[in-house]
């Protein structure tokens, strides 16, 4: 026999034992056990039991109070880790062996197979006192009682193997019923060693002491549960984060830029351990003295924290300080649900606290973290950081000769007005020459993009099917000195322009330096649509009935101009015009259409008596009255459109607030109420009854 024990391990003892046959004969029927000699505390008052899932057999206090250990007693146990092995066809067995090495073995065609059998012993008692020959012996390592009849669970009314195994935590199941002098044996068998052939068994002996005794005997399980898992992973359980990628930029303006990429955040790292996942939580910036090759806590100063929004801010843990010789609970990670951030600007040196100097070498780093809140005592920590990869930055001017045609944070424009696709930058000296197709579809039942660049001839995908529509920063892509925000607009009307008041006014971002219209030429801007902040909260047009967008531009709605949200969408397949009363259109999508300045147009007047100019205030009553002369024509001028991209007039129709029966808007918050509208019909001069 060999028998090797592998130190303590969180008040655990593991031991090999190995029984070899070196004779020339098969050993048949052979069992291994563990048995218990020496008692709990004071040797009247203990009890026993098993947990035949975890292979554990334990001793415990029967009272909250023994003469040794005072209150709360402790639970020992034995927690077999590995039992004998038999061939069984369809099974297999892995091992690490030795024990700790990386020598793992895979047996096809054999089962483990644990604990068999748990017996008691207390004293002389003719039941279940302890075997007097090799007959009872045998007899207690089947799981039979020494006079040769079998346990009886008094629960289920079966015959069983393993005494006792109950929860005595939570009182269910067969426990002891009272308490005495006890030992207990569990075994694993029987086996069949042909000369030559080793059995291996491993196991741990447990002790745990909580607020009670029967606590005690729940978190003897715990424990042996913890080593069990730790057993499965050869006790290597280690888990190690990838630190984020980081770029730079700093080009000599008193400013260092620090770009992420998106990667750490879309990763997730198992917790053996647990069985859990460390999921990403948010990223630590640090900057780190200069001077420092290999930077201590001391050398770090921690810039910013970005964490996710989520309601997880501040992560607090148990943590083992060997200066109080045991575990303290606070805060080891400090967040505020502020948001993922990409792009860093920084504009001083946080050590010293003044401005950054053009050719002084910076250090920095960017750690990100993950959480688990499964972590704590005898498990692995919460809070899992990556290594902060030192990042060194010596800002200078951009060299002589490098053109530079984009600033930080610029938005590149794009072809498409409704800006699905905001490229932003990051890092103008990285910009390339090329051109970019960002082309939205199904994939996996889901709207997806797949970004696609075409540089000097070549084309590549960069980025496919990816799903993220959230129009923000935690979920941009980077390329090229790129940030690449995509946005799913599903709602009617446009994206409201960078100059939309009342975005400004509430610091809304319209994520655009774009506006969604032009005029040619660019100087002739004398035409100026209703404010929409003010159509919003102007009291004179209390019910909105105009649901206005960007540049006043809106559609009729729900029963004529009643106060109804607008149903042509930008995501419908095609218009639909109602029944009844209802007779407008609804569906979409919408259209791009050309305003031409200089083309006199026949356009619909809706306007109000002129007797109830003064009551009316809110226009709900705005009947057709006449045709009249407007200066300009509106195309559609869309590649969806019916024409297929060819400009088709269309007819227009305006309200006329004043009655006075020319289209003259000013230049006031409203435009004097003359809101144009644009119907998606064939242009005539000959009115038409429905419209």
């Amino acid at each position: 026999m060999f028998q090797k024990n592998f130190g303590v391990y969180n008040d655990m003892i593991i031991t090999e034992m190995r029984i070899i046959n070196r004779s020339d004969q098969p050993w048949t029927k052979c069992y291994m056990a563990l048995w218990t000699d020496d008692d709990l505390g004071v040797a009247s008052d203990d009890a026993v039991g098993c947990d035949t899932n975890l292979n554990l057999g334990f001793t415990y206090n029967f009272t909250n109070n023994d003469g040794e250990y005072g209150l709360a007693p402790p639970a020992v146990g034995f927690l077999l880790l590995q039992g004998q092995t038999i061939p069984s066809a369809g099974d297999t067995v892995k091992y690490y062996s030795p024990l700790l090495s990386n020598n793992l073995l895979i047996r096809p065609g054999y089962k483990d197979l644990g604990m068999t059998a748990f017996n008691m012993y207390t004293n002389g008692n003719p039941s279940v006192g302890d075997p007097s020959n090799y007959r009872e012996a045998y007899f207690n390592l089947q799981g039979i009682r020494r006079t040769g009849l079998p346990w009886i669970n008094p629960v289920t009314n079966q015959i069983t193997k393993f005494a006792f195994p109950g929860d005595p935590f939570t009182q269910t199941g067969w426990n002891e019923a009272d308490a005495g002098n006890r030992r207990f044996i569990m075994s694993s068998g029987p086996s069949t060693i042909n000369p030559g052939d080793t059995q291996t068994i491993i196991f741990a002996q447990v002790i745990s002491r909580s607020a009670s005794n029967l606590a005690s005997v729940n978190s003897l399980k715990y424990l042996s549960k913890q080593l069990k898992r730790l057993y499965d992973y050869n006790f290597n359980i280690s888990v190690a984060a990838d630190p984020p990628e980081v770029e730079h930029y700093s080009s000599g303006n008193g400013k260092i830029y620090l770009t992420l990429n998106d990667e750490a955040e879309r990763k997730k790292y198992f917790n053996a351990y647990s069985d859990t996942y460390f999921e990403f939580q948010g990223y630590n910036v640090y900057q780190i003295k200069s001077y420092t090759n290999n930077p201590v806590q001391s050398d770090t100063v921690l810039i910013k924290t970005f964490d996710i929004i989520d309601g997880i801010k501040d992560i607090r843990d148990s943590i083992y300080l060997n200066e109080y010789e045991g575990f303290i609970f606070g805060v080891v990670q400090r967040g505020s649900d502020n948001g993922i951030s990409r792009n860093i600007e920084l504009d001083k040196d946080t050590i010293s606290n003044r401005n950054f100097i053009n050719g002084t070498e910076y250090k920095f780093a960017v750690s990100a973290y993950y959480y688990d809140p499964s972590g704590g005592p005898f498990t692995l920590p919460k809070v899992l950081h990556s290594p902060k990869k030192i990042i060194k930055v010596i800002p200078q001017n951009i060299s002589a000769g490098t053109q530079v045609n984009y600033l930080m944070s610029d938005t590149i424009l794009t072809d498409q007005r409704d800006l699905g696709v905001m490229p932003i930058i990051i890092d103008p000296v990285k910009l390339l020459n090329a051109t970019y197709t960002s082309v939205f579809g199904m994939f996996e039942n889901k709207l997806s993009w797949t970004l696609t660049r075409n540089y000097n001839g070549s084309s590549a995908v960069l980025f496919q099917n990816v799903h993220d529509f959230t129009g923000t920063q935690d979920t941009a892509k980077s390329a090229d000195g790129l940030l690449l925000i995509h946005q799913a607009i599903r709602d009617s009307g446009v994206v409201r322009d960078p100059d939309d008041n009342y975005r400004i006014s509430n610091n809304i971002p319209t994520y655009s330096l774009q506006k969604g219209w032009t005029y040619e030429p660019q100087e002739n801007i004398w035409f100026r649509g209703p404010d929409t902040a003010a159509i919003m909260s102007a009291k004179l047009i209390t019910q909105r009935q105009f649901d206005s967008r960007s540049l006043g531009i809106s559609f009729p709605t729900q029963g004529r101009f009643n106060n109804f949200r607008s149903r042509i969408t930008a995501n419908g397949k095609q218009f639909t015009e109602g029944t009844g009363t209802n007779t407008l259109m609804a569906g979409g999508p919408l259209r791009k259409v050309q305003f031409v300045f200089g083309e006199t147009s026949k356009a619909y007047r809706y306007a109000p008596a002129s007797n109830v100019l003064l009551t009316d205030t809110n226009l709900i009553v705005t009947p057709y009255r006449d045709m009249t002369d407007v200066p300009f024509a509106v195309y559609s001028v869309d590649e969806l459109d019916s024409s297929g991209g060819a400009p088709r007039r269309l007819n227009i129709a305006f309200v006329d607030a004043d009655a006075d029966g020319i289209w003259n808007p000013d230049e006031s918050k409203l435009g004097k109420y003359q809101f144009t509208y644009i119907f998606d019909i064939y242009y005539s001069e000959t009115p038409e009854s429905k419209v």
